[in-house]
């Protein structure tokens, strides 16, 4: 069996003022506001971080990770070979991909409708033309691994992520948090 791992993070010390994580955690009420996915390459002998940061959907060895990041969370599924290589196939496909800036904000409208108990969309979904952390990781876990995510995508925080993973952490023996 192999092992991916689902974290959730927010900046390490070494960044000054993370406004954008700020807000994220304020608004979702989590100390954490960035969801990645990482393994371990056998052949490179390193940890491979998967995340949309930035300005993109990129890779980035955990050295790197661990400078601009802290996790606070993390899960561990075991899975096929199959399904990991489909997953990293699917890595490698949306590599490069835009970050999603103007979905962050649609996310935050999102979000202040649901303090009024309004139900809105995104108003600014682009159905994976770019990506933000949480929707590339959603999208990741329905796809490849079964994990029931019934958000939309284009609305889908990290705090719901985070949720669906505790979630099938206690029904799908594969799962396991780890902290």
């Amino acid at each position: 069996m192999e092992k991916i791992i689902v974290g959730f993070s927010k900046p390490s010390k070494n960044i000054k003022f993370p406004i954008v994580s700020w807000a994220i955690r304020l608004i979702e009420r989590t100390p954490y506001s960035h969801v990645y996915i990482r393994w371990y390459s056998d052949s490179l002998e390193r940890d491979i971080v998967y995340q949309a940061s930035g300005t993109m959907v990129n890779f980035v060895g955990m050295n790197v990770f661990s400078e601009h990041a802290e996790p606070v969370h993390e899960f561990e599924i075991e899975c096929s070979k199959e399904t990991i290589k489909k997953t990293k196939q699917f890595a490698i496909d949306k590599a490069g991909y835009p970050y999603g800036v103007k979905q962050i904000v649609g996310i935050l409208f999102v979000k202040i409708a649901s303090l009024f108990g309004k139900k809105i969309k995104n108003p600014f979904a682009d159905g994976g033309r770019t990506y933000v952390c949480s929707e590339l990781v959603a999208e990741i876990l329905k796809e490849k691994f079964g994990i029931k995510i019934e958000e939309d995508l284009d609305a889908a925080g990290p705090k719901y992520v985070c949720s669906a993973m505790t979630e099938a952490s206690k029904t799908i023996p594969s799962i396991k948090k780890l902290f």
